[in-house]
C-alpha cells in the first residue's frame, strides 16, 4: 500500500533537496540504499558485503568496512531514508532498514540517477556535490508538514540548472542569486565547481576593494597568535580557510560562508574576519592580493552538456510532480541495475574516477531527518 499522501501533487523543493542529498548525489551510495530490502535491517557489514557481491568478481572497489554504516548513520538515517534497528535493553543500533520515505520515493530517486549516470557517464557527485550544506543554517520551511532543513548542495545545483535551461544564456553570476536562494559567495563557489568539471562555463572578475587570498605553500610550523582575545574566532577562521580549495584563491566572504553559524550573534564579526585574515596574512600563513577588475560575470551551459542538463532537468520535474510513470521508470531502472553486476561495477568506476572513493567519507548530517509525514 503506498504510503504517499494523495492530497500532496508535488515534492516541495525542501523535500526533494532532503532526498537529492541522501541517494542521489553518489552511485555507491545510491547503490547501497537500493541493494537494501523493505522489511529486512541490515548491519554495515552486511550491506559491504552485499556491495562487493553486486560488483563483478574481482570488484572495482571494496570500500572499508565501516563506510556503509557510515553512509546509514551520517547520511541516510538523518536525511530519513533509512531507521537504526535496535535489539535489547540497551537500544544498541545493530543495522538499519529502510523508511516508507525511502521506499516509496528514495528507491525511484537513486534508480532513476544511477541510469543517468550510466547514460552519460557523468558522475553523479560532480553534478550535485557533497551532502554537506555550506554554513548549516536551519531553514524553516513554508510548508506546515516539514521540518526545518538545511540549503544542500543538491537541491542548489538543480535550481541553477533549471534556470539555465529555461532562460536565454549567457547569464550573470547575480541573475542566480534569487532563483538559488542562496548569496552571491554560494552561488559562486556552486559554478567554480560546475565549471570545473566542464558542465558550465563561467567567467568573473570582481571589484577592486576585494582582496583575495591564498593558502601559503609553507606556512609556519606552529599554530598562530589569537587576534586580540578572539581564540575561538581565531581558530575557527584557520579551520574554515584549510576546508577551502588549497589552489583557489578565496575571499572574505567565501570564509564567512563555510564559517556559517559558528560567528552567529558575535558583534561586527565581518570586520573581526577581516583583521583575523590580514594577521594570517602578515604571520605568513596566508597570501594576500588584490586584483583591478570591475565586477562582471558570464555563466552558460557547455554546448556539450546542454543536452544533458536539459534531460536531467526534465527527470527532476517529473519526479517532483510525482509522475507515476517516472516513480515506476525509476524503481525498474534500478532493479535492472542491480540485476547485472558488470553495470553496477561502471557505476563504482565513475563515482570512483570522480572522487577517488578509496578515501572518500561522507559529510556528517545533524539534524534530524524527515518524518514519513513529509511526504
Amino acid at each position: 500500500m503506498s504510503t504517499l499522501r494523495p492530497r500532496r501533487r508535488a515534492l516541495s523543493d525542501e523535500v526533494l533537496g532532503n532526498l537529492l542529498a541522501a541517494v542521489g548525489n553518489h552511485e555507491v551510495k545510491a547503490i547501497l540504499f537500493s541493494l537494501m530490502r523493505p522489511g529486512h535491517s541490515y548491519s554495515g557489514g552486511e550491506l559491504h558485503d552485499a556491495l562487493r557481491a553486486a560488483q563483478t568478481d574481482p570488484p572495482v572497489w571494496v570500500p572499508k568496512s565501516t563506510v556503509a554504516a557510515g553512509y546509514c548513520r551520517e547520511t541516510l538515517e538523518p536525511l530519513g531514508v533509512v531507521v537504526p534497528a535496535t535489539f535489547g535493553g540497551d537500544l544498541v543500533t545493530t543495522g538499519y532498514a529502510v523508511t516508507p520515505l525511502g521506499e516509496e520515493l528514495g528507491k525511484p530517486l537513486a534508480g532513476a540517477l544511477l541510469r543517468f549516470s550510466e547514460t552519460h557517464a557523468c558522475s553523479l557527485i560532480d553534478l550535485f556535490g557533497t551532502t554537506a550544506a555550506a554554513g548549516g543554517t536551519l531553514r524553516e520551511s513554508a510548508a506546515p508538514d516539514v521540518l526545518p532543513y538545511r540549503q544542500r548542495a543538491p537541491i542548489a545545483r538543480l535550481r541553477i540548472f533549471r534556470t539555465l535551461v529555461a532562460t536565454d544564456q549567457p547569464l550573470r553570476e547575480t541573475d542566480l542569486v534569487q532563483p538559488v536562494q542562496t548569496d552571491h559567495v554560494g552561488v559562486g563557489r556552486h559554478l567554480k565547481r560546475l565549471a570545473k568539471h566542464g558542465i558550465v562555463e563561467f567567467e568573473s572578475a570582481v571589484p577592486a576593494s576585494f582582496v583575495r587570498y591564498r593558502r601559503h605553500p609553507h606556512p609556519p610550523a606552529v599554530p598562530p597568535l589569537q587576534y586580540r582575545h578572539e581564540t575561538a574566532l581565531t581558530r575557527d577562521v584557520l579551520n574554515a580557510v584549510r576546508h577551502l580549495e588549497a589552489a583557489e584563491p578565496f575571499t572574505r566572504d567565501e570564509v564567512l560562508g563555510a564559517l556559517g553559524g559558528a560567528t552567529e550573534g558575535r558583534k561586527s564579526r565581518t570586520g573581526t574576519v577581516t583583521c583575523i585574515l590580514r594577521k594570517l596574512a602578515t604571520d605568513g600563513y596566508l597570501i594576500s592580493e588584490g586584483f583591478q577588475a570591475e565586477r562582471r560575470s558570464r555563466v552558460r551551459l557547455a554546448d556539450e552538456r546542454r543536452d544533458m542538463i536539459s534531460e536531467l532537468v526534465e527527470l527532476m520535474e517529473g519526479f517532483q510532480r510525482l509522475d507515476r510513470a517516472a516513480l515506476r521508470d525509476g524503481r525498474r531502472h534500478g532493479q535492472q541495475i542491480l540485476d547485472d553486476s558488470r553495470r553496477v561495477s561502471r557505476l563504482v568506476q565513475i563515482a570512483r574516477d570522480a572522487r577517488g572513493l578509496s578515501t572518500h567519507r561522507e559529510p556528517r548530517v545533524r539534524e534530524r531527518g524527515l518524518p514519513e509525514r513529509a511526504v
